[in-house]
């Protein structure tokens, strides 16, 4: 994939970013999103409904996340030069299965160098809790599910090659690729700090990290139409780094978020 209609002048403090406009109405592209989750997850994997995991993180409240459908790009800053680099169209919509209700997020990641992830995800409603997920990339794919007492995963590889690898877990235990609804989800207040567990599935090395998401400060932030809007940032570190959410004090819709600083770093930018 190339990413030529998009073009990027300035540096992180001074983004200015230019793109192609979709002519799809709102209505059309939350449609197409719930088409291609609801394909991935017929294909990849069938949800079921499984055994309860532990008790959530009682902070954690998935009830304050609204379904939509937002296109993100990837910006990498090195020593002063910023570049879009990479594109992500993330949808999250409501659902009811089997009596209970649940969140479906999915993404899809495409850089310039022909790397495409899919991830489907769904997730308790209310605990935000992982039931199963879904990745797909140039790699293979796999699938995860999410019970109280481990997390399986199994991996296909491209090559053909097929692998089993349980995970024991003691906790709750979210996924990686929620860790933005995370940060939406949790009780901003200055200072705040909510520890979550993570788990990290394929293609990342099989573990599971705890960290704390704390609340560093305020900013202000165009919001989804374009109108300024009030933030919370949020500050997670972990072993690679540290990331920022810039969250809406309003409506919790993620606005910006940041993965390191000073000579590299990435954004992902609306």
């Amino acid at each position: 994939m190339t990413l030529s209609s998009l073009r990027l002048t300035g540096c992180l403090d001074g983004l200015r970013l230019h793109r192609t406009v979709s002519h799809r109405t709102r209505a059309e592209r939350i449609a197409l999103a719930t088409h291609y989750l609801r394909a991935w997850a017929l294909i990849f994997a069938p949800i079921v409904v499984l055994s309860a995991q532990s008790p959530p993180t009682a902070a954690i409240d998935g009830r304050l996340l609204r379904p939509g459908v937002d296109t993100f790009y990837m910006v990498s800053n090195i020593r002063g030069h910023a570049d879009t680099t990479g594109r992500i169209l993330q949808s999250l919509v409501r659902r009811t299965i089997a009596g209970r209700p649940v969140w479906l997020q999915t993404y899809r990641f495409d850089d310039r160098k022909n790397f495409s992830t899919i991830d489907s995800l769904t997730m308790d409603l209310r605990t935000l809790l992982p039931i199963t997920e879904v990745r797909y990339n140039n790699m293979g794919n796999a699938h995860v599910g999410y019970t109280s007492a481990r997390v399986r995963t199994t991996v296909k590889l491209s090559s053909g090659k097929r692998t089993v690898r349980d995970t024991s877990v003691q906790e709750a235990v979210y996924s990686s690729s929620m860790m933005d609804a995370l940060a939406r989800a949790i009780p901003a207040k200055p200072g705040n700090r909510t520890r979550v567990s993570m788990f990290y599935p394929f293609p990342a090395p099989f573990r599971i990290i705890s960290s704390d998401f704390t609340t560093i400060g305020t900013d202000t932030l165009p919001d989804r139409t374009g109108q300024a809007a009030a933030c919370w940032v949020i500050k997670i570190v972990l072993p690679g780094g540290f990331t920022r959410f810039w969250v809406s004090k309003s409506n919790h819709d993620l606005l910006r978020t940041v993965s390191g600083e000073g000579a590299t770093s990435v954004m992902f930018v609306r």
